[in-house]
């Protein structure tokens, strides 16, 4: 950024909004923050922005300072210029096109690249086996649980749990993409033709800041209703048990299908003993 004329602080990293971990997602966090998508609405009345209020993000403060013009310079070299118009499957992701973001994000992955030769640690990797292929199934079986019949059943009385509550959604994505996208047609109704960067936002001459507060409010509460049912229906059906069962029935599926190369690959590791330590 330096080399584009700007300064930049990096921030730490942080789990995006909406994102818990099951652990944190509880009834209580629920009611208050609801996915963590819809903030209170005193958080978008607009306050100036100081080096006090910025102290945690030096980055809002400095671009705070800049024109409208000056700011689309500073996005785009820190983002790279917009592809408009362009399909994202048709066109070839350069990273060179990302601006110092991406720079940074592609040094980063380079660095940490693990070759044909090397393990992820840097060290001699694991000798091939006649079996990795079986493994390689083995390892993937906690993937497949999403795709099984028993999980589809146990979405369906998940979903029969919410629609009791009054909420018709296939799966909990479901329930809390349809905040996210309220919340982005309410933003967008409100800041037409807005250019902005997390909490910077810059609006042309005669635009208000604030959404309507009646709709924002209805759905900051809409969303935490969801939510609290989403996690009641979710320990309703014991999302953690139903999980591990039906592991259990994938793994026994695996083994049932695949035994008899089990065994061969039991006696052959046991030949092996080096081979995997």
């Amino acid at each position: 950024m330096k080399e584009q004329g700007f300064d930049y602080w990096p921030e730490p990293v942080e789990d995006a909004p909406g994102e818990f971990d099951d652990e944190e997602f509880t009834v209580e966090r629920a009611a208050q923050q609801g996915y963590g998508i819809v903030p209170p609405y005193r958080e978008f009345e607009y306050q100036p922005v100081t080096e006090e209020t910025a102290i945690t993000d030096p980055n809002q403060y400095y671009t705070s300072k800049m024109s409208a013009s000056m700011f689309a310079a500073y996005s785009e070299a820190l983002f790279g210029a917009d592809w408009d118009g362009i399909d994202p499957e048709d066109a070839e992701y350069d990273w060179r096109e990302g601006g110092c973001d991406a720079a940074a994000r592609h040094e980063i992955e380079s660095a940490g690249v693990v070759s044909e030769e090397t393990g992820e640690d840097g060290g001699a990797s694991i000798e091939a086996t006649p079996y990795d292929d079986l493994i390689e199934l083995m390892n993937i079986i906690p993937e497949e649980v999403e795709s099984s019949a028993s999980w589809r059943r146990v979405l369906g009385e998940w979903s029969d749990c919410m629609a009791e509550r009054g909420h018709v959604f296939d799966t909990w994505e479901h329930a809390g993409d349809s905040i996210f996208e309220e919340y982005d047609e309410l933003m967008a109704a409100t800041q037409p033709g807005a250019t902005s960067l997390e909490d910077t936002v810059f609006l042309e001459d005669g635009q208000d800041w604030l959404p309507d507060k009646a709709k924002y409010e209805a759905l900051y509460e809409q969303e935490r209703t969801i939510a609290v049912a989403d996690i009641e229906c979710r320990q309703e059906v014991d999302i953690e048990a139903a999980t591990d069962r039906i592991i259990g029935e994938l793994e026994q599926e695996f083994v049932d299908r695949h035994r008899d190369r089990l065994d061969e690959m039991k006696r052959w590791f046991e030949a092996h003993p080096s081979i995997g330590q």
